[in-house]
């Protein structure tokens, strides 16, 4: 990397970020995280003022009975902390799950530890986890997840909360009344796609109290972040305008955008063209309206033309040029961030910016890193990785590559050599805690641990110690899974057969997996979960274990079914009725195990997402709207039009979904199959809509559980002896 470029954006960073370190602040962290003053008052918080390389570091070390942290920032600090945690007292603090038993005693440092960043931004969220994961969450669960983040060294956020309220001021400004902008919104389930331009108009209405509400969220996430040296990233403007923006100003010149994913046509919101002069109107009141309910804003992020949006007639280096400028006018030096996915940012709309002012996550930059020069030429990027698509539960990554390509990337004269930072951008946080931990080693590190070091001390924290049961059953998750990636599309586990529309040819469960079968021999998470089961004994109360063994004999009975659907395939085939109705009836027991496996789990509940929704509305209608929201996120995702591509995007193992939703699906199948067995010849297809059974499904108001129950062992136990 040029270093005057290079220079160029970290003053840039630096300015926007600062170098912040309140004592209370992380004091406060360590008493939320450990629950005990003893540990918070053990501690001693020192701020190095001048970094010897302007990057993020900290020293670790004893003195005077007490425990010291000195560090550039508070995210610096934490990430420290986090150390002292992991490695002197076996304690993990995840995004999923928690190992918290302190030592009564707090443990010593010893030799000093000290490490040095080398990157410069270290980022997480992704507009789509905000439903997958976060869909009605308050303050108590959104503040846990942050101090994740600062202990995993996290100092930039996306944070799109309450961007609701600036859209409705800046509508009304524009001659809507309040139930006009209201109108123009999407409830929570699809508000993300609204956001990055892909739909509106589709979810029922927002509650007049949702906009201070997620506000006050908002301000309490920037808030946190920046008293330990973070900041956020909040929605640009970049020409987005209602559907009916034409009918209420005729004058405007508007570039159509079509449908997005086979969603309802026309709800896909158009663009402003950037010299009409309400552009410039428009964008003035949306950042005035930003600034008032938010304060200062240094990061804001939009992508123009996201996934399909139609270009025709367009001048992207233009347009792009404008939304910059438009930016910069509330804020000089504030930073443009742009996912960098499915053709965007175009090098076009790149060529005319300075360095300085853009910054482009590469939402896929572990599959195609050895391109970034390719795809954005001169311009910083982060490296990312992006997966858990949905939200759904599924082993995902690649252990070796993200311990060691960020580094790789950051080698003086490769050709990616302009990435200044790492980060993580998966859709939902359901699963794959060892991915997050992984990429969490690296953010204040000048060099990678190596993989056995690194595995050996994930499951130190996680579990308490480290044998070789742990070790055979992880070692087999980690070849044969956690190091497939490329030529296997987005995701090196398969999907659930369980969670498939009822078919006899089916290989995937929805229209965006590109492949069928397994990409590893299917006995793998059998014998990991026999081998972890071994454990269960010394480990049955710690949260972490639990959650890893309903998580191996989950995959494995997910990969399992695919062997029972091709031995239907194949007796429906060959006319065996007897063998075919026996398969059947193998597959439907499947789905009970399968359930009493996950209700084991406070994670793994349909009862509680619906308890969640129920309990955020305010009155009946309420309820059933945020209710509707979630089951539909989790079904036919955009409702009739798009249900070919969308439909179980975000399909869920869950207790409950399992039962009443996917197995009600394939009993009326078999149903049918058996009372025309025989007779496809004639061009018999089943007359089952499916899609009307999942109206009756996300229309419904039926109770779950909310609690976990059940025997997680004799679950596992019997899972193990079916597949015998």
């Amino acid at each position: 990397m040029d270093k005057k470029i290079f220079q160029k954006i970290a003053d840039v960073k630096h300015k926007n970020l600062g170098t912040t370190l309140k004592e209370d602040a992380v004091l406060d962290l360590i008493e939320r995280v450990t629950g005990s003053k003893t540990y918070r008052n053990h501690f001693v918080i020192q701020h190095i003022t001048e970094s010897k390389t302007g990057m993020d570091e900290y020293k670790l070390y004893d003195k005077d009975g007490k425990i010291v942290i000195e560090a550039t920032s508070g995210v610096a600090a934490a990430v420290a902390f986090n150390t002292y945690l992991k490695e002197k007292c076996h304690v993990f603090y995840g995004p999923i799950t928690q190992n918290v038993k302190m030592p009564k005693k707090p443990p010593v440092v010893g030799e000093v530890i000290e490490n040095k960043s080398v990157f410069l931004y270290r980022y997480f969220m992704n507009y789509c986890t905000y439903t997958y994961t976060c869909i009605y969450w308050k303050w108590e669960q959104y503040e846990k997840l942050i101090d994740w983040m600062l202990l995993a060294g996290i100092n930039l956020v996306l944070n799109q909360l309450g961007h609701e309220i600036i859209w409705r001021d800046t509508l009304m400004e524009l001659a809507y009344t309040a139930q006009e902008a209201n109108d123009d919104l999407c409830g929570a389930g699809t508000l993300p796609w609204q956001i990055m331009g892909n739909m509106s108009r589709f979810g029922g209405d927002i509650p007049q109290w949702w906009y201070e509400d997620q506000k006050v969220l908002a301000n309490k996430m920037t808030n946190r972040l920046r008293d330990f040296g973070g900041d956020v990233i909040r929605p640009a403007f970049y020409g987005k305008v209602p559907n009916n923006f034409g009918e209420k100003y005729p004058e405007a010149t508007l570039y159509e955008q079509g449908t997005w994913n086979l969603c309802q046509k026309g709800d896909r919101p158009p663009l402003i063209d950037v010299n009409d002069p309400l552009f410039e109107k428009i964008a003035e009141i949306y950042y005035r309206k930003t600034k008032e309910h938010f304060g200062e804003i240094h990061y804001f992020g939009g992508d123009p033309f996201h996934e399909g949006g139609i270009t025709d007639g367009i001048d992207i280096a233009a347009y792009s040029k404008a939304n910059i400028e438009a930016m910069k006018k509330y804020s000089d030096g504030n930073v443009w961030f742009y996912q960098g996915w499915v053709g965007n940012p175009r090098q076009e709309l790149l060529d005319i910016l300075k360095h300085e002012e853009v910054l482009i996550g590469l939402l896929s930059g572990d599959r195609v890193y050895n391109t970034a020069k390719e795809l954005f030429g001169n311009y910083p990027w982060i490296y990312m990785q992006i997966g858990n698509f949905g939200g759904v539960q599924r082993f995902t990554g690649n252990i070796p590559e993200f311990l060691n390509q960020p580094f790789e990337a950051m080698q003086p004269g490769t050709v990616n050599d302009m990435v200044v930072g790492i980060g993580m951008a998966m859709e939902g946080i359901e699963t794959d805690e060892i991915i997050y931990d992984v990429l969490a080693s690296n953010t204040i590190r000048e060099k990678p641990l190596k993989q056995d070091d690194f595995v050996k001390r994930f499951f130190m924290a996680r579990y308490g110690y480290y044998n070789e049961n742990i070790k055979q059953a992880y070692d087999l998750v980690i070849e044969n899974i956690y190091t497939l990636w490329h030529g296997f599309a987005y995701n090196a586990s398969k999907s659930s057969s369980l969670c498939t529309c009822p078919n006899i040819n089916v290989r995937t469960v929805g229209w965006f997996e590109s492949r069928g079968g397994s990409p590893y021999p299917i006995e793998i998470l059998q014998q990991a979960t026999q081998l972890m089961l071994k454990e269960y004994d010394k480990l049955k109360d710690n949260e972490c274990y639990r959650f890893d063994l309903m998580e191996l004999c989950r995959q494995a009975n997910a990969d399992y079914g695919w062997e029972i659907i091709e031995a239907m395939k194949n007796a429906y085939k060959s006319g065996k009725q007897r063998l075919f109705e026996k398969e059947a009836r193998r597959f439907l027991k499947l789905y009970d195990l399968q359930e009493a496996v996950v209700r084991t789990n406070e994670h793994t509940l349909l009862g509680a997402w619906i308890q969640r929704a129920r309990n955020y509305g305010r009155n009946d209608t309420e309820k059933r709207i945020f209710e509707y929201n979630v089951k539909n996120m989790m079904t036919l995702w955009c409702g009739k039009p798009g249900r070919f591509r969308l439909r179980d995007y975000a399909f869920r193992e869950y207790d409950g979904m399992l039962s009443g939703y996917y197995k009600k699906r394939w009993m009326a199948y078999f149903t049918w199959l058996s009372l025309h067995f025989g007779r496809e010849n004639e061009g018999l297809e089943p007359n089952i809509s499916f899609t009307e059974q999942d109206y009756v499904f996300t229309l419904s108001t039926e109770n779950y559980r909310t609690k976990p129950s059940g025997d997680l062992r004799k679950a596992c136990e019997s899972s193990i002896k079916f597949w015998k």
